[in-house]
């Protein structure tokens, strides 16, 4: 960015600005990238067109202001309706329409209880631009599957319904509100298929045959259909025979689909596909298809077994629903595996089969407001892996996403403790009246729960006048009927392995009312609640007679009537409660009166949460289902006992994940599976404090199964072929695995990485040009799992030791000034002569005194040649040449000279380091060069460094040999332990070139070897300050005087400025001069002032190319006149900083 003056007029504006704005979500407006979407589907019109009825448009779609004429049938006159309108004005007319849609969206989500994203909003607008803003009332197709958060297959079919010839652009609309891609073009990976019942009809539409739409990089399930009694074998590629189709993916794409139906007692249906044996639940071979088989044997008496792949000739499913296929070649029959659509990390903790009759909604995240990804049918049975209580409802997570346990038969996994997020706030105490059976699971009668009383006696009830806790509800068979279930847990007095008096947390379930009656109600059940008191926390909230949506309406409460609950009964998807109004606010009458209310969260709160007791284990099984991974350390102790004073018995590296055996009660340590061989070692394993342990829920296991983008099972350590997702901006690609490492670059959203390893469970993935968050990743493809088994004691496995970083140009080292007149630092590096008084008054930042800290992010060497003034001898003129070589270490705000001799080091606390950038380095006496050589390192050698020594610009580090203590240079070392996989990874593509687009980020996102995006000095103040984050309210962490050199990492728009990190914090970049740092071609950056700043397309603005948002940085190539050539395109100087 260029110095130049600014007026009073823009000082007062800039000061203005500084005032931080608070949005809210429900105020969202359409964003510049949607806008030049948007423009791309319309197309400019520089003329007026007729659309219907008596409605013109020109521009950008916008409705034509002009009078226009018609003939007396109402017939447009062509030739007098000729209005026309500059681009400017068209663009100006649209923001206007578009400022209209934004409030409409608005209220649309915020009367539906909507929270849209970005993208969403953007998608919504776009969609209203062109088809109206009828859909969002009455009760159509597209408003019930936007509230009911559809998974993308249904909004494109939802959008094929509308007819209204506008399919190609509502898939664009579709990408950008599912995936968040801005983009004119149809994604290839949106496809069609056609379904054919077969005779059969298709539960869409009722109808024979059914086109659909679908995003063939996922795999999903198919539609279903019915044929009388008939079996729905699945779908194949030819009416008779033909190939199964599994899942719904892309091998579907562009066929027609045939259902194959299995009649009653026929042995199976003509097919003709081949399998691979990987794809078959066994590869024995049987007589016959059935629940029971027999074994196929050959002539010797062994069991036929098949290999490589099998021709499928027949296909049937048994009683069961076990899927077979005959095997002509062997003459038998094999048992046929279902894929499944992925996998979920952790521990199956119960089982759920559907019980209702129908489709159970799938969704992404627990509660009905998670968005609908799929559905399972009714008998379907799937693993659970965790559970949690929303709004009184149990959900479940599956391979799928989340479905409410309420609706199916759950059987836990025996041994395994369940930790139910949520429950506490649903759960009940009370009493049973009477002696009351329990059972392991809602509606299963033949399963009772059977418990040793203090006598020892085996009983399968929990006696009367037990008090209990009721942690969840459900809905489960009784007898002929239905019943509202509860899991129930009390204190069961027994005795213990030896012999002595104790009491156990028992749990299990039992029926407490009949559907329709209440919890307590004299109706054969015997349990009475303890009162629980609710405060209202709506507006207002409806009382019914009965309990139930659809009960009639008894009165309403305002928000703050205090009631008491006393008895609860489940109805549909809410749990309801029978209350007594016991405080009502001033402008009620309500009085005491009682009815039913939903105690779903959004309307009531309770004023204190029940404690569930977890079950006793009666085992001395240690694994608590929690890993632990190491963080914000590269290398962390591993001690005896918990606590500082603990003997030092091993260490863990940054990233290691590992098994949790115990905690202390305050969670301060964490006991772990530190010798990592999954089995509990009392000696042997240690503690770590929790300071630097990232713990939470999970398994550990390198290779996982999942399925790929064609639906292929595979086996994969995670790495593959990603595509960036799930964020407008792009994201940041650092040095390291953390947001505690450098941005070295940014990648836009759509950007094709392969992903090389991963770390930190997970979290984070390694591309060829650094570490990526991977939450901003979907992966397209996996890479088989490596047969190589690595050692994660070790450290991190790479490919070439040459290719990691090296401690010179990742570490950070403080220390302090060791200099008893203190040091100046200065803007630049240069020794100035001390006769150059005013020179050195210009350069100087501040000045530090002796004892003060100091961060050093570089060393670096610097030559100065002087040439004195000319002399004569003899007629000959010569001049002295003088060459000064300095020495600098580089601090947050400047240079400081001679850091030798000016700064100490702190010492490390044992940190690893491996060599890395020579075959050999030679370890010596003292930490210089010219020190006695002692020892010698190899290539891949890792050593603890203890202390730390500056000399010249190099930084030497203490280690420990066999022959002694020894110094060695760091910048030949990397931090961290490194080692060389046995099998390489595989070699990575360069990602492919992003599309350019308005994403106010800075530039294409071009990465730079020196890890960071602009150089930069202080400009346009004598101060200014530099704060913790990018908020004018943030906390100050230092202030940089006028001049100050500095670098930016990263750049954000925040309280409409422009923002740059740099080492010490966030800087306004109105005071700062940018200079690219990258090697894309830049020449110079500037900040955008004017909102909607146009880019054209040449410097005669004969096209617009895009705009540009208020505060966007921007990288500038060449410069012509007033005009500048950015990424986007040609922009006037007058609009820019």
């Amino acid at each position: 960015m260029k110095k130049r003056f600014v007026c009073a007029l823009l000082a007062l504006v800039l000061l203005v600005s500084l005032v931080p704005v608070t949005s809210m979500a429900a105020d969202q407006k359409i964003s510049e990238a949607a806008i030049t979407v948007l423009k791309q589907l319309t197309t400019f019109k520089k003329e007026c067109y007729y659309v219907g009825g008596s409605e013109y448009r020109i521009g950008y779609g916008t409705v034509c202001e002009q009078k226009h004429h018609f003939d007396s049938n109402g017939v447009p006159k062509a030739s007098e309706n000729k209005h026309t309108i500059t681009e400017k004005k068209a663009d100006a007319a649209l923001r206007t329409y578009l400022a209209e849609l934004d409030k409409k969206v608005n209220s649309f989500a915020s009367s539906n209880k909507l929270s849209l994203t970005q993208n969403q909003h953007d998608a919504l607008v776009v969609f209203s631009h062109g088809y109206g803003t009828s859909w969002m009332s009455g009760t159509g197709a597209l408003k019930t599957a936007i509230v009911s958060k559809a998974g993308v297959n249904e909004l494109l079919n939802v959008m094929r319904s509308l007819n209204d010839k506008q399919y190609n652009r509502h898939q664009v609309e579709v990408n950008m509100y599912c995936n968040g891609k801005y983009s004119n073009t149809i994604p290839s990976n949106f496809a069609k298929v056609t379904y054919d019942a077969n005779g059969g009809k298709i539960a869409q539409g009722n109808g024979e045959t059914y086109t659909m739409s679908f995003d063939a990089s996922t795999s999903a399930d198919h539609i279903s259909a019915t044929n009388g009694s008939n079996k729905l074998l699945g779908w194949y590629t030819d009416p008779t025979g033909g190939e199964w189709m599994p899942k719904l993916n892309a091998d579907c794409a562009g066929k027609t689909l045939y259902a194959h139906w299995q009649v009653a007692d026929n042995t199976g249906e003509d097919a003709k596909y081949t399998l691979k044996v990987s794809q078959l639940a066994s590869t024995t071979v049987y007589i016959a298809a059935e629940v029971k088989p027999t074994e196929l044997k050959d002539s010797n008496g062994k069991t036929v077994k098949v290999s490589g792949e099998v021709e499928i000739t027949k296909d049937c499913l048994d009683a069961n629903g076990t899927r077979w296929g005959y095997v002509e070649s062997v003459g038998g029959w094999v048992k046929i595996a279902t894929p499944k659509a992925g996998t979920v990390a952790g521990n199956v903790i119960a089982t759920a089969t559907v019980s209702y009759n129908g489709y159970l909604n799938v969704r992404d995240t627990a509660g009905t407001d998670g968005k609908i990804v799929g559905a399972l049918a009714k008998s379907a049975t799937v693993d659970i892996y965790e559970i949690k209580t929303v709004n009184g409802h149990r959900w479940g997570k599956c391979d799928k996403g989340w479905i409410c346990l309420t609706y199916t038969t759950l059987k836990e996994v025996s041994g395994k403790t369940i930790t139910d997020t949520g429950a506490s706030a649903y759960a009940f105490t009370g009493k049973v009246t009477a002696d009351v059976t329990v059972y392991a699971a809602p509606g299963d009668a033949s399963a009772k729960v059977a418990h040793k009383d203090a006598q020892g006696n085996i009983y399968d009830y929990v006696p009367q006048d037990t008090s209990i806790t009721i942690s969840s509800l459900s809905i489960g068979s009784y007898g002929a009927q239905k019943a509202t279930w509860a899991k129930i847990t009390w204190k069961n007095p027994e005795k213990d392995k030896n012999g002595k008096d104790t009491t156990a947390v028992r749990s299990g379930w039992i029926p407490i009312a009949m559907t329709g009656d209440a919890v307590g109600d004299d109706n054969g059940f015997y349990v009475n609640l303890d009162p629980v008191m609710y405060t209202v926390v709506s507006d207002t909230t409806n009382v019914r007679k009965n309990a139930g949506d659809g009960a009639d309406l008894a009165f309403t409460l305002n928000k703050g009537v205090e009631v008491e609950v006393s008895k609860v009964r489940l109805v549909g998807e809410n749990i309801w409660g029978k209350m007594t109004v016991k405080s009502a606010v001033e402008s009620d009458s309500v009085g005491s009166k009682t009815g039913w209310i939903n105690l779903a969260s959004k309307y009531v709160k309770r004023t204190h949460e029940v404690k569930i007791e977890e079950d006793t284990k009666d085992s001395d099984d240690h694994d608590t289902g929690l890993i632990a991974t190491v963080i914000n350390t590269d290398t962390v102790k591993v001690r005896k006992t918990g606590a500082l004073y603990g003997a030092v018995i091993g260490s863990l590296n940054r990233g290691t994940t590992v098994r949790v055996w115990e905690a202390r009660k305050d969670k301060s340590w964490y006991k772990l599976d530190t010798n990592q061989n999954g089995t509990y070692d009392y000696n042997g394993d240690g503690w770590v404090s929790a300071k630097y342990l990232d713990v939470k829920e999970g398994t550990i296991g390198g290779n996982k199964t999942t399925t790929d983008s064609n639906g292929n099972t595979v086996t994969t350590d995670g790495t593959g072929t990603g595509v960036v997702a799930n964020t407008y901006s792009g994201v940041n690609v650092r040095q390291g695995a953390g947001t505690g490492y450098a941005a070295v670059g940014k990648l836009l959203p759509g950007t094709t990485v392969q992903i090389l390893e991963l770390a930190n469970g997970g979290k984070w993935g390694r591309t060829d040009k650094g570490w990526v968050c991977m939450d901003y990743i979907t992966m397209v493809s996996y890479n088989p799992a490596s047969t190589t088994t690595t050692d994660p004691s070790k450290g991190t496995a790479v490919d070439d030791l040459d290719k990691v970083d090296k401690t010179t140009t990742t570490a950070v080292y403080t220390g302090k000034i060791i200099n008893p007149d203190g040091v100046t630092v200065m803007k630049e590096p240069i020794n100035y002569d001390p006769s150059e008084t005013d020179a050195i008054a210009e350069n100087t930042v501040r000045t530090l005194s002796n004892g003060a800290a100091v961060t050093i992010h570089e060393l670096a060497e610097v030559t100065r040649t002087i040439k004195s003034d000319e002399d004569s001898f003899g007629g000959d003129k010569t001049y002295t040449t003088i060459t000064s070589v300095t020495y600098w270490a580089r601090t947050n705000d400047g240079w400081i000279i001679d850091p030798e001799s000016n700064i100490q080091l702190t010492a490390l606390d044992e940190k690893v380091h491996t060599l890395t950038g020579a075959d050999t380095l030679k370890v010596r006496k003292s930490g210089s060069q010219d020190a006695e050589v002692i020892d010698a390192l190899k290539k891949g050698d890792q050593v603890s460094v203890t202390a730390l020594n500056i000399e010249k610009d190099k930084v030497w580090g203490r280690i420990e040999t066999d022959e002694g203590t020894g110094w060695i240079r760091l910048d030949y070392m990397s931090e961290g332990k490194y080692y060389v996989e046995e099998t390489k990874a595989t070699t990575p593509t360069t990602p492919s070139t992003p599309s350019i687009g308005n994403t106010g980020n800075t530039g294409t996102g071009g990465f730079t070897t020196t890890g960071y995006k602009y150089k930069g000095k202080v400009i346009n103040a004598n101060t200014v300050n530099v704060r913790a984050t990018a908020s004018t309210s943030a906390k100050v962490t230092t202030q940089l005087k006028n001049g100050a050199a500095l670098v930016i990492y990263e750049t954000t728009i925040a309280e409409n400025m422009a923002w740059g990190r740099c080492d010490a914090g966030w800087i306004y970049l109105y005071y700062v001069d940018l200079d690219p740092a990258g090697n894309n071609g830049a020449v110079d950056a500037r900040v955008v002032y004017n909102d909607n700043t146009v880019a054209y397309t040449d410097i005669n603005k004969t096209a617009t190319a895009g705009t540009y948002a208020r505060m966007s940085v921007v990288d500038i190539y060449e410069q012509v006149g007033k005009m500048v050539r950015t990424d986007l395109g040609w922009v006037s100087t007058d609009d820019l900083l």
